[in-house]
């Protein structure tokens, strides 16, 4: 059926379409990738010397000289896009230009003019440019097509000026947004072209691309239930005590940042599971642990912060523990199990107490915070514990599951996050709104790109309105509390990003769909919002998104063959490293295009793709469809909890022959 609306205007900021010569070369450059990319031709050696030209005269903002390595980098761009594209987003300061430096009381306007940014002590001149005369697309552009016709000669020199257009793109590829430019170059082929040996420039095939970035869920539940079996799991060969539906009373010490999620299942379904557990909280994660009831005393919080922030700072796990056994042994005397979650190292600090059984959800990367000496003796000792019956590993997502698989050799079972303690369901009364959610540094421009977008459409029906914002005015009006507000009149006045007591899940649930930018394999808030059955749309090319702690090379580490639980194992680990999502570096596509399909983002059905701004706005138009995607993720929801109390049944089993009947 043909759409109603007009069609989507590309702003002249991304084609570049209001200045003469960009204009001319975006055509050029469009005919030639249209037929092909031929190295031969009337119009190739018109293209190549009009993009050396182009090249030459605004590499000033991009390299000190001709950029022979990256410390010829300059950083005009970014002081260019800030000018030109984002002037008038606070959240391309806060993730981009500041990236959180200096105190909490500083002014933002301070940090325009003074502030370090992307972390590497420049000084960001606001204004700064080219008075919009430049096209940051259209340089891209000038580079790959430079990068074409120097291939036969030098694939050096092509790959140098692939590289150039990969380092601009930005660490974790904050300014690609090329899908929504107007011109005919992806990120996808410089990417290939420079993480595989190429001696000419072959762009990949639309239906290769499209190939590429199909996901699991979009099959539908199927493949996300073969990930989530107990089956071949480390925990399915230890042994249980089973106990059908006849409660028991026990209690769990909930570790140092323990997880809702767990206190969520026994207590609401404590009848179906059969025991009967009572959470003791000690978590010091303010922003997450008042949510569940969790939080710990002021005393037990000044113990954790003197004794684990002692070893975050440099003190060895051996220096540390002794200490830290003896100050919580007290605290932890009336505990069954201790429970832990992350960072996964702290698990070792309970560990030490010998006596007790630890359940582990893990939530982070094992080597969250740990010093590289202790890096080898905890992956040993986790890999002992996840075999040892007398203790409980699980893992809070398929992604993190296989990654402890690659590592340890041991693969968890899966018992994934729910977010059922929102007590909210999607009801948009907003809806002419649509929620734009948190996100890092990847999607820092994501807002004053659809601002653009907005600009250039006007006769555009919806508004988008930023997760800070409602956070910022729900807490004014609930509490006021000026230690978290500081006096700021507006949310676009904060430098950093809002932290509250609580989440307003029902003024999240009100808005007509939400948008979300992946900055890591695993967010909390998007099972949240899943939960809601609030339509959720994030990026197609889950691939590029995955920057972030559970893929940094930072994070690994792995035992040898023989030193985890591979001979046993039932499931073969991995065939790659998790780790390659390295910045200014381009990404294996074998791995990331694996890892991307293991990541709940591409795993749960019924998520909505898109590449690029103007497919995102065209979609969130379709009001029947959003409406029938949250019908059907209420039922998928439904079915996931009847799933997930049978798994918790058996964490539940195993926790009573860990604690040796004790519960």
């Amino acid at each position: 059926m043909k759409s109603v609306w007009p069609a989507l205007v590309t702003p002249t900021v991304f084609d570049c379409s209001h200045q003469p010569d960009w204009d001319s070369f975006r055509r050029q450059v469009d005919e030639h990738a249209r037929n092909g990319w031929p190295m031969e031709g009337p119009g190739a050696v018109a293209l190549e010397q009009t993009a050396r030209t182009l090249e030459n005269r605004w590499r000033y903002l991009v390299c000190s000289q001709e950029c022979r390595n990256s410390e010829d980098f300059r950083w005009g761009y970014v002081e260019a896009m800030g000018a030109d594209v984002c002037h008038d987003s606070p959240q391309f300061e806060r993730y981009v230009v500041v990236h959180y430096p200096g105190s909490e009381g500083t002014p933002l306007s301070a940090y325009r003019t003074v502030a370090d940014f992307n972390n590497r002590n420049l000084t960001y001149r606001s204004g700064a440019g080219s008075g919009g005369k430049f096209c940051f697309y259209g340089y891209v552009a000038a580079l790959v097509v430079l990068a074409q016709f120097a291939f036969p000669r030098s694939v050096a020199y092509a790959q140098r000026y692939l590289y150039i257009a990969l380092a601009i793109l930005g660490d974790f590829f904050a300014f690609d947004w090329l899908d929504s430019s107007g011109w005919p170059v992806r990120l996808l082929d410089i990417n290939i072209h420079l993480s595989t040996v190429a001696d000419a420039w072959r762009p990949l095939a639309p239906g290769m691309e499209s190939l590429m970035s199909r996901h699991p869920g979009e099959r539908g539940a199927g493949p996300l239930q073969a990930f989530l079996r107990w089956e071949g799991t480390g925990e399915a060969a230890k042994r249980t005590r089973r106990l059908w539906c006849q409660p028991h009373e026990g209690q769990t010490e909930m570790g140092i940042e323990g997880n809702g999620k767990a206190k969520t299942m026994f207590e609401r379904f404590e009848r179906t599971i059969g025991v009967r557990v009572r959470f003791i909280g000690n978590s010091i994660g303010h922003n997450v642990c008042g949510n569940y009831g969790l939080c710990a005393s002021p005393d037990v919080e000044r113990k954790v912060v003197q004794h684990l922030y002692g070893y975050s700072k440099g003190g060895t796990f051996d220096e540390v523990s002794p200490a830290f056994v003896a100050a919580f042994r007290p605290h932890v005397a009336a505990a069954d199990v201790l429970m832990c979650t992350q960072p996964p190292a702290w698990c070792r600090f309970l560990l030490a107490f010998a006596d007790k059984p630890v359940f582990m959800y893990i939530g982070l990367p094992l080597m969250w915070d740990v010093h590289e000496a202790d890096r080898m003796p905890w992956l040993r000792e986790f890999a002992a514990m996840a075999q040892d019956d007398g203790h409980v590993v699980v893992a809070s997502s398929v992604f993190l599951a296989h990654e402890v698989h690659w590592q340890a050799g041991v693969l968890p079972p899966v018992q994934r996050l729910l977010g059922l303690h929102t007590g909210a369901a999607h009801t948009p009364v907003r809806n002419d709104s649509v929620l734009f959610s948190r996100f890092g540094t990847s999607a820092g421009m994501s807002e004053c790109v659809v601002n653009r977008f907005l600009g250039a459409n006007p006769w555009y029906p919806l508004r988008f309105v930023q997760l800070e914002e409602i956070l910022f005015e729900e807490h004014r009006a609930t509490r006021g509390d000026p230690s978290v507000l500081a006096g700021r009149e507006s949310w676009a006045n904060r430098l950093s990003e809002l932290r509250t007591p609580g989440m307003p899940y029902r003024a999240m649930a009100e808005h007509r769909a939400a948008v979300l930018f992946p900055y890591d394999a695993v967010i909390f808030l998007f099972h949240e919002l899943y939960s809601m059955q609030v339509p959720v749309f994030v990026p197609r090319d889950l691939w590029r998104w995955l920057f972030g702690p559970l893929t940094l090379p930072r994070m690994e580490a792995r035992l040898a063959d023989g030193q985890g639980g591979r001979a046993a194992d039932a499931v073969a680990p991995p065939p790659g490293s998790p780790f390659f999502a390295e910045p200014r570096r381009p990404l294996n596509m074998d791995q990331a295009l694996y890892w991307a399909g293991l990541t709940d983002w591409a795993l749960l059905p019924h998520v909505h793709y898109f590449r690029g701004a103007a497919e995102l706005l065209e979609r969130l138009l379709d009001g029947p469809g959003l409406r029938a995607a949250s019908a059907r993720m209420k039922t998928f929801n439904e079915d996931q909890v009847v799933l997930s109390v049978d798994g918790w049944r058996r964490v539940a089993w195993r926790l009573l022959h860990a604690s040796q009947g004790a519960l």
